[in-house]
C-alpha cells in the first residue's frame, strides 16, 4: 500500500518517464513517417495515461477529418510503416 507522499513521488517518477518515453516515440515515427506532421509531445491529464503504473503513452498517428490522413490511414502500406515505426519505438524503450 502506498502512503499518499509514496503515490505523489510514483506519479511524478511515471510522469517524467511517460514523457522521455513520448520523445523517443515522438523522434522515431518523424523520422520513419516524414509525410506526416509532427505535432510534439504534449502532456495532459489522460486517466489511461495516469492511472498507468508502466510508462504509457498515447499515440495518434492521424485524423480522420484530415483529408491525407484519411487517405494515409485506409492505406495498408501506409499502415505497416506506422506499425514498424511504433514497433521500433517500442523496441528503443526497452
Amino acid at each position: 500500500m502506498f502512503s499518499s507522499h509514496s503515490l505523489l513521488s510514483l506519479n511524478r517518477l511515471l510522469n517524467h518517464r511517460n514523457l522521455v518515453v513520448a520523445s523517443n516515440f515522438e523522434k522515431t515515427l518523424s523520422e520513419r513517417l516524414v509525410t506526416s506532421r509532427n505535432r510534439g509531445v504534449k502532456e495532459r491529464d489522460i486517466y489511461v495515461l495516469n492511472a498507468s503504473r508502466m510508462p504509457s503513452v498515447l499515440v495518434e498517428v492521424g485524423f480522420l477529418t484530415n483529408e491525407e490522413d484519411a487517405r494515409n490511414l485506409v492505406s495498408p502500406q501506409y499502415r505497416q510503416r506506422v506499425a514498424q515505426a511504433l514497433a521500433t519505438a517500442i523496441e528503443l524503450c526497452l
